[in-house]
């Protein structure tokens, strides 16, 4: 088969797929052992900006000789015309997966997913802490009631991520007569005892649930967390990369320097985690959600692309994505995870236990 590669996701990408995995090839490989149904084969790039036989032939004077491949100063003019970023210009040209940066403007590429080992399992060292984030539809057949388990802990590479262990589309009960707020509520209940998950745990988007928040909390659900889309961003720090720091204070930026309302940075915030590889277990229909949000900057602040917009746009909401969003908020602000660094929660752990050290060892020198 042949085509021209759009996103890893797509039929053309999962034929495509490297034996040895996204992370073990990039723009500068040629070719690579693929599997497909079981059988072996190889897939062969073809990248005009660097092989292109009519180029090699017209700058040898022997004029045009393939009629169906790019002709000479085709890939410059390309290139000048989209900008070597641009995504039609690596599908087209480069015969490459548009790489992260690629200037349409989505959080994350597909890609970037792949080459930061975001789409494999976590390892965990230790045992991790679960958690939960949902996004609920407040109407009977309305948009996706979205429960995502996560855990957050340390890997055996020994940073600290966050892994999705799966996502439940929760419906209605077959046959029920009970309100359908007060249902889902109890399903939200018994799937997070089931799963051993605490109410504190727990993040639910509040956004416009008024009615369907003060049944979970006077019920069933005291101690979980509003997460609320709308409004200003938070003051939680958002990454420990140095060049993401205050340049005034040297500390890490908090969510309201950088976004302009708090639904950008909620989502926003998984590309960082992801930058560092401090995703795991991102699935494909939560990955193809990902890389369809956009976003722009406004007045130096992230502002993605509204739930309404891109709902418009791609034809379904974005609900597992914004369902892990909740969750994903939830670790930075029970357990202070932040990207590029370890979890705050377990910094505290470690000079405390440092300090009780500390302590005992002058109890005895002091008995000596």
């Amino acid at each position: 088969g042949a085509g021209n590669p759009a996103s890893i996701f797509d039929p053309h990408g999962k034929f495509c797929e490297p034996i040895k995995g996204w992370m073990s090839v990039d723009e500068d490989t040629p070719n690579w052992k693929i599997r497909v149904a079981g059988i072996e084969g190889i897939c062969i790039r073809f990248d005009s900006e660097k092989d292109n036989p009519n180029q090699q032939a017209f700058e040898r004077g022997l004029g045009l000789r393939y009629p169906f491949l790019p002709k000479p100063n085709d890939v410059a003019l390309a290139k000048k015309e989209l900008g070597e970023l641009n995504p039609q210009y690596w599908r087209k040209f480069r015969g490459f997966w548009p790489p992260a940066d690629a200037d349409d403007s989505t959080i994350v590429s597909d890609i970037l997913l792949a080459r930061h080992g975001a789409l494999d399992k976590p390892i965990w060292d230790g045992t991790p802490k679960d958690i939960a984030g949902v996004d609920p539809s407040y109407t009977e057949g309305g948009d996706r009631f979205v429960f995502t388990h996560m855990k957050y802990g340390r890997l055996i590479s020994g940073k600290w991520a966050i892994g999705v262990e799966k996502q439940y589309v929760l419906n209605r009960r077959a046959g029920s007569q009970e309100d359908f707020q007060y249902e889902m509520i109890q399903q939200i209940h018994d799937l997070s005892t089931k799963l051993g998950i605490p109410n504190q745990c727990i993040g639910v988007d509040a956004s416009a649930g008024g009615i369907f928040w003060s049944i979970g909390e006077r019920e069933m659900l005291r101690g979980w967390h509003a997460v609320s889309f709308a409004g200003a961003a938070s003051d939680l720090p958002v990454s420990a990369q140095y060049a993401m720091r205050n340049e005034s204070t040297g500390k890490p930026q908090v969510g309201k320097e950088l976004f302009h309302n708090m639904a950008s940075e909620l989502c926003f915030v998984a590309r960082y985690f992801l930058e560092c590889e401090q995703l795991k277990g991102i699935t494909p229909d939560l990955a193809w959600e990902m890389t369809q949000r956009k976003y722009v900057r406004r007045t130096r602040k992230i502002i993605i692309e509204s739930k309404t917009d891109m709902k418009k746009r791609i034809g379904k909401s974005p609900d597992l994505f914004d369902s892990f969003a909740v969750g994903l908020f939830v670790a930075r602000k029970v357990f202070g995870a932040m990207a590029g660094s370890e979890a705050i929660s377990e910094k505290k752990r470690i000079n405390k236990e440092s300090f009780k050290k500390l302590k005992q060892s002058l109890t005895l020198k002091s008995n000596w």
